[in-house]
C-alpha cells in the first residue's frame, strides 16, 4: 500500500521502493508475496479502481488515499490470486485500516471488499455457466512469477463480472480499463498505429513477464544452460523467443544461483536483442554502445564477436560503469571496455564502424516489467524525451566512421521517439535508412524499436 501511495504521489520508481521495502522481510515467501502484491496491483490498477467503484457508495476519486490503497491491495488478492482465502484478504485489509488510524472506516473497507468477493464468486461459480467458467479458469490459470503464491484466477472471467465498457461503443476506454493502461497512452498508440495495434499493445503489456536470460555462448550453449537451470529449480518456457535466450519463471534470487555466479548468462529480455542483431557485430569489430548500462547489449555484442575486438561501453554515471565492469568480470568478457562518458558531450574524437544508441525513452514497450511507468509517465514528458534523443543522435553522427552504421533503438512504441527521430537523423546528417522494425510487447518479450542507418557521407 505504501508503495502504491508513493508512486501515485511522488511518481517514484516502483523497483527502488520495492527493493527497499523487501529489506525488512526475512522470509523468502513473504518477499515473494510482497513483490506479487505490489507489481500485481500496479499492472491492474485501473481495473481495480473500476471494480472498487462498481460496489462502493463513495466514488473512487473521493476516497482517502490510504483507504483506496488498502482497497486496491485487498481487491487484487480477491480477484486475481487463487490461493489467498477471501476471509484472510478482507480481515488483513480491515486491520490495516485500523492500524493507520482509520478505525471509523474499517466497516466501510469490510463492506466494499465483501461486495467485490461476492460479485466475483457469483460470476465464477454461480449461474448456468458456472461449470464452463470453472473449467475455463482451470485451463487458463497460469503460474505466478513469485514462487509459492499459487495460480492466478481466470482474468477474463473476473473482469467481465464487473461490467467492462462496451468495445463497439468505447473501444479505447475498454482497452484502458481491461488492461489497466492509462487512457492517454491508449489514445496515443491508437492515433499513431490504429485501433488493432493499440489492442495488441494493451494485451501484450498485461500479465506477469518472463525473466529473459541471454546465453553466454563463450561458456555454454542454450541446450546445456536449460539443463542447468532446470537442475536449479527454474521453470523454463517452452516457447523459443530468440535462439540465444532462455525465458524462465519461478526463479527468484537469481544473483545467488551458481549458474549466475559462474557467468553462464546475463539477465536481458529477448526483445532487446533486435538492435544488436541489426548491428551485426563480428569478431574484430570496433563497436560503441553509447548508453550501455546495465550492459546487456554490450555483452551480447561481445558474445557475437567471440570476445575479439572492442565494445566501448559508455555511461554517464560512475556507479553504473562500475556495475558493467563487475558483470564483465563475472561473464569472463574482455572485449567490453566500460568508460565514464556523457554520450551527449563525448570527450572522444574516435570514430567507430558500428555505433549502438539505445536511447533513454518513455519505456512504453516494457510496461510488464516496469508497471509503475503507467502512472509515473505523463504525456507532457514525451516531447522532452524526443529532444534528448535527438541530441544523442547528433552525437552518434559525429562518432560514426565514414560508411559506418548507427543503430538507433528504444524500448517504446511511440512513433515520435522512434520513426520520426530516425527520419530526422537520416535527413539532417546524410545517413541512409537501411532497416527499421517495431515490435510490440507480447507474452515472452518486451516491445522495441530499432533502425539501422548508414553513414553515406565520405570523410564525415
Amino acid at each position: 500500500m505504501d508503495i502504491l501511495l508513493k508512486i501515485g504521489k511522488d511518481r517514484a520508481y516502483g523497483n527502488i521502493l520495492l527493493r527497499n521495502a523487501l529489506e525488512a522481510l526475512q522470509d523468502a515467501r513473504e518477499r515473494a508475496f510482497a513483490t506479487e502484491l505490489a507489481n500485481g496491483c500496479l499492472r491492474n490498477l485501473i481495473f481495480l479502481d473500476h471494480a472498487i467503484g462498481s460496489v462502493s457508495a463513495v466514488p473512487v476519486g473521493k476516497l482517502k488515499p490510504v483507504i483506496l490503497g488498502i482497497l486496491r491491495v485487498g481487491a487484487y488478492q480477491l480477484l486475481f490470486l487463487e490461493r489467498v482465502p477471501a476471509s484472510a484478504a478482507v480481515d488483513e485489509a480491515v486491520k490495516a485500516a485500523r492500524r493507520r488510524g482509520f478505525g471509523n472506516l474499517a466497516g466501510f473497507v469490510n463492506a466494499v471488499l465483501r461486495n467485490i468477493a461476492r460479485k466475483a464468486e457469483a460470476a465464477g461459480m454461480g449461474g448456468q455457466n458456472g461449470a464452463f467458467i470453472k473449467e475455463a479458469a482451470m485451463n487458463n490459470a497460469i503460474k505466478t512469477e513469485a514462487t509459492g503464491i499459487g495460480s492466478f484466477k481466470n482474468e477474463a472471467v473476473i473482469k467481465e463480472a464487473f461490467g467492462l465498457p462496451d468495445f463497439e461503443r468505447e473501444p479505447l476506454r475498454r482497452l484502458s480499463v481491461e488492461y489497466s493502461v492509462p487512457m492517454w497512452i491508449v489514445e496515443t498508440v491508437a492515433a499513431q498505429r490504429g485501433l488493432e495495434k493499440a489492442a495488441d499493445f494493451c494485451r501484450g503489456s498485461a500479465g506477469a513477464p518472463y525473466v529473459g536470460l541471454c546465453v553466454n555462448t563463450l561458456k555454454t550453449d542454450r541446450h546445456c544452460l536449460i539443463g542447468i537451470l532446470k537442475g536449479e529449480g527454474a521453470e523454463v518456457a517452452e516457447e523459443v523467443f530468440h535462439e540465444n535466450f532462455v525465458s524462465v519463471t519461478g526463479f527468484s534470487g537469481i544473483a545467488e544461483r551458481k549458474s549466475f555466479l559462474d557467468g553462464l548468462y546475463h539477465v536481458m529480455d529477448p526483445g532487446a536483442a533486435a538492435p544488436v542483431d541489426m548491428l551485426a557485430p563480428e569478431p574484430g569489430d570496433e563497436v560503441l554502445d553509447m548508453c550501455a548500462a546495465p550492459g546487456g547489449k554490450a555483452f551480447y555484442a561481445a558474445y557475437k564477436m567471440a570476445d575479439r575486438g572492442l565494445v566501448a561501453a559508455w555511461d554517464v554515471y560512475p556507479r553504473k560503469v562500475g556495475l558493467i565492469a563487475e558483470s564483465a568480470r563475472r561473464l569472463g568478457v574482455t572485449a567490453v571496455a566500460p568508460e565514464l562518458m556523457d554520450a551527449a558531450k563525448p570527450r572522444s574524437s574516435r570514430k567507430y564502424g558500428k555505433v549502438l544508441l539505445d536511447a533513454p525513452c518513455s519505456g512504453l514497450g516494457v510496461l510488464k516489467k516496469k508497471p509503475d511507468i503507467r502512472y509515473s509517465l505523463r504525456k507532457e514528458d514525451l516531447a522532452p524525451l524526443a529532444a534528448i534523443q535527438r541530441e544523442l543522435l547528433a552525437s552518434a553522427a559525429e562518432l560514426c566512421a565514414p560508411g559506418g552504421l548507427v543503430v538507433y533503438s528504444t524500448c517504446t512504441v511511440n512513433a515520435d521517439e522512434n520513426e520520426a527521430n530516425a527520419a530526422w537523423f537520416a535527413e539532417r546528417f546524410g545517413f541512409g535508412l537501411e532497416k527499421e522494425s517495431v515490435t510490440f510487447p507480447r507474452a515472452g518479450a518486451d516491445g522495441f524499436y530499432a533502425a539501422a542507418l548508414r553513414n553515406n557521407i565520405c570523410g564525415s
